[in-house]
C-alpha cells in the first residue's frame, strides 16, 4: 500500500526541484522529505530523483510517477474537501494561493471576514511565478491571468489598469518621454522572461511603439511585483505596474505616457469546480465580491469592476 505522505513529499520536492522550497509549502523539515522520498524509491525498486548540489532533477521513472501523483493528490484533496462539509456555516482552514502584492492586499479584507465568520482560519501564500494551486498546497487562488478550464471555477473579483512609472531621480537623468517611440531610448524594467508571468501582458511597453512589433531588450528584469516597483524607485528605469497596486504606495513614482491606456488585468477567485457547494472554499470568494462591489461604488475609490 501506497503512503500519501510519501507521494506529498516527492511531489512537492519534484515540483519545486528544490528541497527548501517544498519545505516551505508542506511545513515540515528537509530531512523529513528526504527520508520519505529514499522510503518511496526503496518501495519502487527506482531512483525517483536525482540530487544535486541544490538541484534535484527526475529521472524517467520519476517523471512518470510525478504525473500520476499530481492527479492522486488533488483528488485525495477533493475528497478531503467534500467529507469534511458537515456544517450549516462555514468552518476551517482555507488556504489562498496569490501574488505577493496580491497577498497584502487581500489582508486588509481578512479582520471583516473573520469576525463574520469566526469559526474559519485564513492562510495566504503569495508567490509571483507559479500558478498551479496544487504546487502549492492551496484550496483556492486569487490571482490574475488565470487560464480558463472547465474543471474551475472562476468568480470575477476586479480589474486595474497597467501604467507606466518612473522615479524623479531617472526622469531627471533621463527624461521623459513624450511619445511610445521614445522608449527606445529609454531603461525598461521587465518581469524576468524566463518566467511564466501571473500579471497577464505586464511586459507590454517593450513593444509600445515600435517597429513591426518587434521587442526592446529591458534594461533590468525582476520575477517580483515588489521587486519592479522597488526598482524604479531606485531609478534604474520605467516599469510597468498597477496604478492602484498596493506595493506601490508609498513609493514615489510618477506616471510617464499617462494618455496611453495600458492592459487591463483582471482578477479571479478560482477553486475546483466539483467543489462549488463546499462553503468553506466559496464563502470567502463571497465575501470578496460584496465587499469589492461596495468599494467601487464609492467616490473615491480605486476600485474597478467591470458591469
Amino acid at each position: 500500500m501506497l503512503d500519501l505522505k510519501q507521494l506529498s513529499a516527492f511531489y512537492y520536492v519534484a515540483k519545486t526541484r528544490n528541497f527548501t522550497l517544498a519545505e516551505t509549502i508542506v511545513g515540515v523539515k528537509q530531512s523529513w522529505l528526504s527520508r520519505q522520498i529514499s522510503e518511496l524509491e526503496d518501495q519502487f525498486g527506482s531512483l525517483l530523483l536525482e540530487r544535486g548540489h541544490g538541484t534535484v532533477s527526475l529521472t524517467p521513472e520519476g517523471q512518470l510517477v510525478y504525473e500520476v501523483v499530481g492527479k492522486l493528490l488533488f483528488e485525495a484533496k477533493i475528497i478531503e474537501s467534500l467529507m469534511s462539509e458537515k456544517h450549516n456555516e462555514p468552518k476551517g482552514k482555507l488556504n489562498i494561493a496569490t501574488t505577493v502584492g496580491h497577498a497584502a492586499w487581500l489582508i486588509h479584507y481578512v479582520p471583516g471576514f473573520l469576525k463574520k465568520y469566526p469559526e474559519m482560519r485564513i492562510s495566504i501564500s503569495g508567490n509571483d511565478e507559479n500558478l498551479d494551486m496544487r504546487s502549492q498546497n492551496a484550496d483556492v487562488a486569487i490571482r490574475p491571468f488565470v487560464p480558463k478550464s472547465p474543471e474551475l471555477v472562476h468568480i470575477y473579483l476586479l480589474s486595474y489598469p497597467l501604467g507606466l512609472f518612473a522615479s524623479p531621480l531617472y526622469l531627471k537623468e533621463f527624461g521623459v518621454p513624450k511619445k511610445p517611440e521614445d522608449l527606445d531610448n529609454h531603461r525598461l524594467i521587465a518581469f524576468a522572461k524566463d518566467k511564466r508571468i501571473p500579471f497577464g501582458n505586464v511586459d507590454w511597453h517593450l513593444k509600445l511603439g515600435t517597429k513591426n512589433d518587434e521587442t526592446r531588450e529591458p534594461y533590468l528584469q525582476v520575477n517580483s511585483a515588489l521587486g519592479l516597483a522597488r526598482a524604479a524607485e531606485l531609478g534604474l528605469g520605467i516599469v510597468s505596474i498597477s496604478k492602484f497596486q498596493e506595493v506601490s504606495k508609498g513609493v514615489k513614482l510618477i506616471e510617464v505616457l499617462s494618455d496611453i491606456e495600458g492592459p487591463m488585468v483582471d482578477v479571479h477567485y478560482v477553486y475546483p469546480k466539483r467543489l462549488e457547494h463546499v462553503k468553506r472554499l466559496t464563502v470567502f470568494g463571497d465575501y470578496m465580491v460584496e465587499i469589492l462591489e461596495k468599494e467601487s461604488k464609492k467616490p473615491d475609490s480605486h476600485i474597478f469592476r467591470k458591469n
